[in-house]
């Protein structure tokens, strides 16, 4: 089982006023589906409103077999939504509209099992509110032997500017097996991109972790056991952006999930094998006006 913590949201898709399409949307909601679709057993840990935009989320969710049972719902609160409006790259500019209690409730599963794979990140990560939640959600993840991934998924500078946020990637970070992020997002943790800075500055954080890092048209680059591996990217005809790097997670959960091994027992074999499959399945986001690999994707 593949437990995905994360925001979830209505994605209101904008290219122009006559071109506009509403999804259900949140990075690890997306990856949940992408997951179901090739296969893996999945389940969604979120919060959302006690409103019509919920119960159509729900119903989305369960018509693709994703588990439900730990979603939260509030009674007197509104499910967010994400306007997100695209550019001329397809790629995508958000506007969000929240509406949380003052008290919130996140329900974790009270045991995870061998073979598990606990997956997170986003901005939602950072929430103040949730940290006890999540805190305790990876300890129990780790204590159980279950995969722990994270994906800072921050893309701009400006959103760490708070105090005691950049710490807090930097933790989730130090607690994570594997830690996936766009070029974007490194540059806004650490002011570049270039491969090598990267990640020598990831691993005096962290030495055990697999770090991997997505750079677009230029494919992603892996940091394992002091050895850089770099993967090419697939040709593709973009329709959407939105998802692209929530489907590569959920392509590298797919992998893991599918054929599992012992954490010391990855070799560079194992390693190109777990990004080629991230790749694939970002490609196949790309090429679709959903935020998830299209039904019948083989991988």
């Amino acid at each position: 089982m593949v437990y995905a913590f994360g925001e979830s949201l209505l994605d209101v898709i904008i290219q122009s006023l006559d071109n506009v399409l509403a999804r259900p949307g949140g990075s690890m909601l997306n990856a949940s589906v992408s997951l179901q679709r090739a296969g893996v057993e999945v389940s969604l840990v979120t919060e959302l409103g006690k409103d019509q935009t919920s119960a159509l989320m729900i119903d989305f969710l369960q018509k693709h077999h994703i588990h439900t049972e730990y979603i939260t719902l509030y009674p007197d609160n509104k499910t967010a939504v994400a306007l997100a409006f695209l550019d001329e790259h397809k790629k995508p500019t958000y506007t969000f509209l929240k509406d949380y209690p003052a008290n919130r409730s996140i329900n974790f599963p009270s045991a995870f099992q061998p073979g598990d794979l606990f997956l997170f990140g986003s901005l939602y990560a950072l929430d103040a509110d949730i940290q006890n939640y999540l805190h305790a959600g990876k300890r129990t993840a780790r204590k159980s032997g279950t995969l722990v991934l994270y994906d800072p998924n921050i893309r701009q500078k400006e959103k760490l500017k708070s105090s005691g946020m950049k710490e807090l990637v930097f933790e989730h970070i130090s607690s994570a097996h594997i830690v996936k992020g766009s070029d974007e997002d490194f540059e806004a943790l650490f002011g570049t991109k270039e491969v090598d800075l990267v990640f020598e500055k990831l691993v005096q954080i962290n030495r055990e972790v697999l770090f991997v890092m997505t750079r677009g048209s230029k494919g992603a680059s892996a940091l394992w056991k002091g050895k850089i591996i770099d993967v090419k990217a697939q040709p593709v005809d973009v329709v959407s952006t939105i998802g692209a790097g929530d489907g590569f997670n959920a392509g590298m959960a797919a992998f893991l999930s599918k054929h599992p091994k012992a954490v010391p027992e990855w070799d560079d074999a194992y390693v190109n094998n777990l990004l080629n499959t991230g790749i694939r399945f970002a490609s196949s986001v790309c090429a679709s006006d959903e935020n998830y690999i299209k039904k019948g994707f083989i991988y």
